[in-house]
């Protein structure tokens, strides 16, 4: 049995153990502290709305098959730019999260994002890393340090101050380097529905979370790889979907955060309901569209 295997077998069966201690201090490590949420959002809003986009890219796949890069490869030559003239219709801002080697493969991606001069750039990775399987904490701050130095750059000197971790997996140490690279907030976690504080080993931690969910995306519902079959191939029953977690979030007042990619979302089916949901959800009164960001800022006051 390799390291891997016994590391893994031995998280698998953690919670056999007969120790309260090791099996508190293994769940301790990154907690859901207090809810954040305002009593009101700006201009009198009911709900905060965040469009996100993970720019992936050809990322998201792990071996060099020309046929499966491609797959990535269209969310750059098109459908970023068919999301980006989406938005710029509707005059919504979003958020996109971009891997730092995206960027540099892409160097037009993050520009073509800011042009418009409403959208916010995050930290999504160096090469869609999945942290827990880097090789330590030097490491994982190395590619965080470098993705961080590439997006500022190609921001004209704006330091990214949101994160979203590649594969929505974090380490034990990466909200920690997080908060020493400055980062405001992250937007990985599923512990509630709306902004809350985060308790890293029990203590409050600087950053702020934006939760995500697994409902609200993309790829487990259209997307087909390999690795990834859609289980909702018809786009209607997705856009049902987003349609009714964005409806309890109104009657709630809290967020909806959806969690789109260019090459899933900006296929031609699929962009269709993105722009039904958004005439959707305009449709409703008191709504604010905000970049997570914008969101994250509001609900530190």
């Amino acid at each position: 049995m390799t390291s891997n295997e016994s590391t893994e077998l031995r998280a698998g069966c953690l919670f056999t153990e007969s120790s309260e201690e090791a099996i508190r201090d293994a769940v301790s490590v990154v907690r859901s502290g207090d809810s954040l949420n305002p009593s009101v959002w700006p201009n009198g809003a009911r709900v905060a709305v965040a469009i996100t986009f993970d720019v992936d890219h050809e990322f998201p796949v792990y071996k060099l098959d020309p046929a499966l890069l491609s797959l990535g490869e269209y969310g750059a030559t098109t459908g970023l730019p068919r999301i980006l003239s989406l938005l710029k219709r509707h005059e919504i801002p979003a958020t996109f999260f971009v891997p730092g080697m995206t960027q540099r493969l892409h160097p037009q991606t993050i520009p073509g994002i800011l042009a418009e001069g409403r959208h916010e750039i995050g930290l999504h990775g160096w090469v869609h890393e999945r942290a827990p399987e880097l090789r330590d904490r030097a490491e994982e701050f190395k590619m965080i340090s470098q993705a961080v130095e590439v997006l500022t750059e190609a921001s004209g000197g704006v330091k990214p101050i949101g994160h979203r971790a590649p594969n929505a997996a974090i380490s034990e140490h990466t909200l920690e380097l997080l908060e020493q690279h400055g980062v405001l907030y992250d937007s990985t976690l599923s512990g509630r529905d709306e902004p809350h504080e985060l308790l890293l080993r029990g203590k409050k931690s600087k950053l702020i979370e934006i939760p995500m969910s697994w409902e609200n995306t993309d790829y487990i519902f259209l997307h087909n790889d390999e690795f990834w079959q859609g289980s909702l191939p018809w786009p209607e029953a997705v856009l049902d979907c987003y349609k009714s977690d964005f409806d309890v979030a109104y009657s709630e007042r809290t967020i909806f955060n959806l969690t789109l990619h260019p090459q899933v979302i900006g296929r031609r089916s699929r962009i269709v309901i993105l722009e039904k949901l958004l005439g959707y959800i305009k449709s409703k009164e008191d709504v604010w569209f905000a970049t997570l960001g914008q969101i994250a800022e509001y609900v530190k006051k």
